[in-house]
């Protein structure tokens, strides 16, 4: 199970209250990524939601076109993303399927809430200022799994989902 940590704003796009979710019962996430945090962004007249992972930062862009629809265009732009950071085929079912039980709640107060928001501020900042014409939502997703961030140790998003999809098997011993 996981939580899909939602905005204000982007619980008003889905026609959801604070009140419908203020008395959600807190799960703790079952996937390697953690919860998920969404914000509502208009990029250049552009209804876009942006996702950031909780525990690698990673950031995955889709259109907010079509709102009821918003889940499986976030499964499928995840999907791609895994799959041009070469996560193992294995790995990337294991999370969609975790991932695939989602509930939604709001953002938290707590210390890795804010800095969740934080990075959803320092993405969507690089995204205003760089503008949508430069890349694709594709390549943009891909351009943030390069985007160093301080809360992860001055590490990739890239890098530390590769780690907590794939973690690197420690080889045999010899006897």
């Amino acid at each position: 199970m996981v939580t899909l940590r939602c905005t204000q704003k982007l619980l008003k796009r889905m026609h959801l209250t604070v009140d419908d979710l203020r008395d959600t019962v807190v799960v703790e996430p079952t996937n390697a990524l953690g919860d998920w945090y969404a914000n509502l962004l208009i990029v250049e007249r552009q209804h876009l939601v942006m996702f950031v992972s909780a525990r690698s930062r990673l950031c995955v862009l889709v259109y907010a076109r079509d709102i009821d629809r918003l889940r499986k265009r976030f499964e499928d732009a995840l999907t791609e993303v895994l799959q041009a950071l070469q996560i193992s085929e294995e790995a990337i079912q294991r999370e969609l399927n975790a991932t695939s039980r989602l509930c939604y709640g709001l953002t938290t107060a707590t210390p890795e809430g804010r800095s969740v928001l934080g990075s959803i501020n320092d993405f969507t900042k690089i995204l205003q200022y760089m503008g949508l014409e430069e890349r694709s939502l594709y390549d943009w997703n891909l351009y943030f799994t390069t985007w160093v961030c301080g809360p992860l140790g001055y590490k990739y998003p890239g890098e530390m989902a590769r780690q907590l999809l794939d973690p690197p098997t420690q080889p045999e011993p010899a006897s």
